[in-house]
């Protein structure tokens, strides 16, 4: 599991933390040409994986046969991807089932974030839609024609699928898959606590708190307050009980997205009593009782022993190496609202689109299922100890299985990340910094609530 999740975190460092492309099987729409054959890449065995033509002569991943690669039909060895990210992330020799299996190479095109949505447009009326489009899910763009459904080239029935069946059916529009990804990420608001500190004052861990069942907003309040330290008693803690670099997990943690996503439509939540619950959570532990240190970034304050617990993303622990050698920064979910049986986790799924009139929509369905079935298939994955992956800049193979026990297990129920669909950001001043300056959240509400009606009938506009 832990070389799994190696796999997924490396994809995700590449993509830049956005879900990679993938593939599918379905009824040729074209006149194309055949796939590549498999007889320069053999199996090693003389075993007929095909069913009758429906896979490739390759074994399924891992040696399963519920995850094989489907046969495919293209109509060239070329597909385009659409990107804002730099080339050479795309240029890194390891897609592998990509390359060995299906022979496909990819055009990627590179333009500014800014310019993104604008050429994607325009290519597709202009009749050369890329393949793939890397973005945020826009209903928009489906509603104004710009995007084809993957389901009419995916199949999803395929074991390929199986661990990403309730995260495909949260950006399910108008019946169809517009959106897709090859992972879930659950690890954008993790709380990372330093052991060193809770053992020199002698505090129950946030772990034991969850391993008893009791790891919620209120006790990680008090928690915040008990391991805050001011021995001089000067008003500036040696230090701070909690530090808050990844805000979201509030609101999310009580179930709810500032505006909720389904296949009807979309519901503005900022009224709702759920998050008037969380932000107020927010107010008292970030703004009012004095433990926490404020800002988007105190990775450095953290791995010096300044911090006890601190709400960041996973990919903060790169740079704590000394720290994850030695184990002293372990982690839990963001803890639960105490009116809730269950713990909240926000999830971050599908980014890629494909082009209305995509010149080979197989070729991108290939790099779907690929992405798929090489995350699945580590038979000659090396397995590293936590010091070697340390070593390389990686993260260790403890807090891998942290990840995987704390936001992934039958106890956590995903809510869809949705702030860049209805371009919330702009309210993130508003939102995160008038508690600090002492708006109720009633007020923020009310004057946030419309203009965010208004983003959510941009985002469907026809």
């Amino acid at each position: 599991m832990k070389r799994i999740m190696a796999l997924l975190l490396a994809t995700v460092m590449i993509f830049t933390f956005v879900a990679c492309s993938g593939g599918g099987n379905g009824e040729d729409k074209s006149t194309p040409t055949p796939a590549p054959g498999t007889d320069a890449t053999p199996t090693g065995a003389e075993v007929d994986y095909t069913e009758g033509g429906k896979y490739l002569n390759f074994p399924g991943a891992n040696g399963d046969d519920n995850l094989k690669l489907p046969a495919l039909q293209f109509t060239s060895n070329e597909f385009t991807l659409l990107t804002h990210d730099a080339p050479a992330e795309f240029e890194i020799d390891r897609f592998v089932a990509l390359r060995d299996a299906y022979g496909l190479t990819r055009n990627v095109i590179v333009v500014a974030a800014s310019d993104r949505v604008t050429k994607f447009v325009a290519s597709v009326m202009g009749g050369e839609s890329p393949d793939m489009f890397n973005y945020a899910f826009l209903p928009s763009l489906i509603n104004k024609g710009y995007c084809a459904p993957w389901d009419d080239y995916v199949d999803f029935s395929l074991g390929l699928w199986d661990e990403l069946r309730a995260s495909m059916e949260n950006v399910k529009f108008k019946g169809h898959y517009y959106t897709i990804g090859t992972q879930a990420s659950r690890w954008n608001s993790l709380i990372y606590y330093n052991t060193e500190i809770f053992d020199e004052l002698a505090l129950k861990t946030p772990k034991e708190y969850y391993d008893e069942g009791d790891w919620n907003w209120n006790t990680m309040r008090e928690l915040a307050r008990q391991a805050t330290v001011d021995a001089d008693g000067d008003g500036s803690p040696e230090i701070y009980g909690f530090a808050c670099g990844a805000t979201p997990g509030f609101y999310y943690s009580a179930g709810k997205a500032l505006v909720e996503f389904s296949d009807e439509g979309a519901v503005n939540n900022m009224k709702s009593a759920e998050v008037a619950r969380a932000m107020q959570f927010y107010t008292d532990l970030v703004v009012n009782d004095g433990s926490t240190l404020y800002g988007s970034d105190f990775r450095k304050e953290f791995g010096a022993g300044q911090i006890a617990m601190y709400c960041a993303a996973g990919w903060y622990c790169f740079s704590w190496g000394d720290m994850m050698l030695n184990q002293t920064v372990e982690l839990v979910p963001f803890p639960k609202d105490p009116e809730s049986d269950v713990y909240y986790v926000h999830e971050g799924f599908g980014s890629y689109v494909m082009g209305a009139n995509s010149a080979n929509p197989y070729g991108a369905a290939a790099q779907i299922y690929s992405t798929l079935y090489d995350k699945y298939n580590t038979q000659e994955e090396i397995e590293k100890t936590s010091e070697e992956r340390i070593e390389e800049g990686g993260w260790s193979n403890e807090i891998d299985d942290m990840i995987m026990t704390m936001c992934y297990s039958e106890d956590k129920v995903p809510v869809l990340t949705t702030w860049e669909i209805f371009e919330l950001g702009e309210f993130w001043g508003d939102i995160w910094f008038g508690p600090h300056l002492g708006e109720p959240w009633s007020v923020i509400a009310e004057e946030v609530a419309p203009q965010i009606d208004e983003k959510i009938r941009l985002a469907f506009e026809e």
